[in-house]
């Protein structure tokens, strides 16, 4: 993707959409789905995505009107998403996110509070992405069989697709039997869902409110966001006690944690390759000493 200047066509467009003119054009870092920019237009500064596959911004802005219309907690709002010949671009509000990891208790209500909003089914109205690699959300009354089915069992095909073999693939085929052993109990209502909240994907903005990004949406176990969030760093200790205060984890989120993060490391193995091997097999191995 080349921008040739502020009179850029894709440029014109976003300009004629936000109703204003853009006066700075500022190129940022990639993302997973491509370059991102920083525009200024009138007295706003925008954030831009750009990718050649239109279906991935698309997601990503179904995903953030989701969580904003939830009234929760803040993510970039998401302006418009528009195409021009092959680019797509997705416009959001651009939000300063600080260096600083402050105020853990009130991101602690505030995703306690999006995991209130409940759907009626497991899944979303729409397929979309996790990093790289397509997110089925096929919608399921039962959550052991969803997660089963379009989490665990789809990333374990990608892996043999992939040619991982030996030892991944023994463990690999008894994980079906294992995790719906352990999650036969199991019934939490749908929450909606961030769905890939690394430790790179919340922070807080200048005025110390939290802000999420990059949301991969659905309706799940609020579990598995809390999972995720220990997965790659963690938080500290007081945003699970205020989050148990506010919403307590039923019996056993200890070991449903491992299964859920099962999902995550398979799929960071499908994209990243090798280096992911050895954790995913730890996990397949605890998992199973658990269910048996």
């Amino acid at each position: 993707m080349q921008i040739s200047g502020l009179d850029d066509p894709l440029l014109t467009r976003i300009s004629d959409c936000l109703g204003g003119t853009i006066s700075k054009f500022t190129p940022l870092s990639h993302s997973t789905s491509g370059p991102t920019a920083r525009i200024s237009c009138g007295e706003e500064r925008y954030f831009l995505k750009f990718s050649s596959d239109s279906d991935v911004l698309k997601a990503e802005y179904d995903g953030l009107c989701a969580l904003a219309n939830s009234d929760t907690i803040r993510v970039p709002k998401p302006i418009i998403v528009e195409t021009i010949d092959t680019t797509t671009v997705l416009v959001s509000e651009y939000i300063e996110l600080t260096g600083r990891r402050s105020d853990y208790l009130r991101l602690s209500s505030s995703l306690s509070a999006l995991h209130s909003h409940h759907g009626t089914r497991f899944g979303w109205h729409r397929n979309n992405y996790i990093g790289q690699s397509h997110q089925v959300n096929s919608q399921c009354d039962d959550w052991s069989e969803f997660f089963l089915n379009y989490r665990l069992i789809f990333q374990l095909e990608m892996a043999w697709r992939n040619r991982y073999s030996g030892n991944i693939r023994l463990l690999g085929e008894k994980m079906p039997d294992a995790v719906s052993t352990i999650l036969k109990d199991h019934h939490p209502p749908p929450s909606l869902l961030h769905g890939d909240l690394w430790s790179g994907n919340y922070g807080f903005d200048s005025r110390g409110e939290p802000v999420i990004i990059d949301p991969a949406v659905y309706h799940g176990d609020a579990e598995t966001d809390l999972a995720m969030m220990q997965l790659f760093g963690s938080p500290p200790t007081n945003f699970f006690n205020k989050y148990q205060e506010l919403n307590p984890l039923p019996d056993g989120w200890q070991l449903r944690k491992l299964v859920y993060n099962l999902y995550h490391i398979l799929n960071h193995l499908n994209i990243f390759g090798s280096s992911y091997r050895s954790h995913a097999e730890s996990l397949m191995k605890s998992i199973l000493r658990a269910a048996h």
